[in-house]
């Protein structure tokens, strides 16, 4: 939902004839695509718990560090028993998190996942799969120590935030639900 907090002049243009001007002029669309990856992201940033201890020079160095990742549906992002290959924090899309075959926590944009397993250099306990297809950030394991390093003040927001708790049946999604039950 967008609310305008003072009078002003918005622009807009249809989907259909955002598709028209895509098919007549292909490279719109990676503009597009851009313009959107680069809004969420500096809007992930914005209100992130994670970066609001940073300047915005450093937020903008540690932004630089991370990688970006474009998953496809039913993509396995994080094996249980592996070691992780960086922190993930979830952009768009929908993942879920299974432990043990039985399905714990659906992901919700801006989450982070993989933290308590590279804070405490073990495997991770828990298997991460995209259900949609997601863009995420992606810091990779030996960029995530130079960060903690470099900037405690962001070890301490890893620290104190919360392992990924369960959700009970009733918060999920219909078809999340169903997937549950089978596995149950």
């Amino acid at each position: 939902t967008t609310q305008a907090l003072t009078p002003c002049t918005v622009l807009s243009i249809s989907r259909p004839l955002v598709m028209e001007l895509v098919r007549e002029h292909p490279p719109i669309l990676s503009s597009l695509m851009c313009f959107f990856r680069d809004r969420m992201v500096g809007n992930l940033v914005h209100t992130h718990d994670l970066f609001k201890p940073l300047t915005s020079d450093e937020c903008c160095a540690v932004m630089s560090q991370f990688s970006w990742l474009e998953a496809q549906p039913d993509q396995v992002l994080v094996e249980a028993g592996q070691h992780p290959d960086g922190l993930y924090l979830l952009v768009a899309g929908h993942a879920l998190v299974h432990r043990a075959g039985r399905l714990q926590t659906p992901l919700a944009t801006g989450e982070m996942f993989c933290k308590t397993a590279l804070l405490n250099g073990a495997a991770s306990t828990h298997t991460v799969r995209t259900r949609t297809k997601c863009w995420l950030l992606r810091l990779h394991r030996g960029k995530f120590f130079n960060l903690i390093m470099a900037h405690p003040q962001v070890g301490n927001v890893l620290n104190a935030a919360k392992a990924t708790g369960s959700f009970s049946l009733q918060d999920l999604h219909a078809s999340d639900r169903e997937e549950t039950l089978k596995v149950l």
